[in-house]
């Protein structure tokens, strides 16, 4: 049986696994550690950035479940570009972590796929209602897995869209793979 692994890079990004029949088998959020650094003027300022190594082991470990219970994997990896009005650190953040990904798939070892949120938006979204992306891929998200947990309580980071996408990212795996089993079994025919 197949397993897909959507990737969504970003500071709220996330990782999860959902296999053919939908069922959301695992799933995290971007590691992150805290640091702080001085600005001009000596003031210290709190800041998060990504946890590489912890990254590569969670993502690991998922890999190894998967694996024992007999999943075929693949990792569908959202590819990160620079938006319109978005400031030059904030390029270099998400360009970073979608390195990092990338570099912890490769060192794992496993089959990936990296897709434009354009690409896989327009297939999973289609007939939704016209409003912002997010609101559109929690509605989504929320449909097709509702044991994926999409809200956090209050008083921690609002936004949880990295597990939608993420999801949905999967999803639109899994319909990669599908065309690819078809298109096998019709070559063997």
């Amino acid at each position: 049986m197949w397993c897909a692994i959507g990737i969504d890079g970003g500071l709220t990004g996330a990782v999860v696994a959902v296999c053919q029949d939908l069922r959301v088998l695992g799933y995290f959020d971007m590691p992150l550690v805290e640091g702080t650094r001085k600005k001009k003027g000596g003031k210290k300022v709190h800041y998060h950035t990504y946890d590489a190594p912890e990254l590569h082991r969670k993502l690991g470990a998922m890999l190894d479940v998967l694996r024992r219970h007999g999943y075929s994997t693949q990792v569908f990896l959202e590819y990160a570009q620079a938006m319109p009005q978005q400031g030059v650190s904030s390029v270099f953040t998400t360009g970073r972590c979608y390195g990092m990904a990338e570099m912890a798939v490769v060192s794992l070892k496993v089959p990936y796929q990296i897709i434009i949120p354009r690409v896989w938006m327009k297939q999973v979204l289609a007939g939704l209602p016209k409003t912002d992306d997010k609101t559109r891929s929690f509605t989504q998200a929320a449909r097709l897995f509702p044991s994926l947990p999409l809200k956090k309580p209050k008083g921690t980071i609002p936004s949880l869209d990295g597990r939608a996408d993420a999801a949905l990212l999967a999803y639109y795996g899994l319909s990669l793979i599908k065309e690819m089993d078809h298109e096998a079994q019709a070559a063997r025919a």
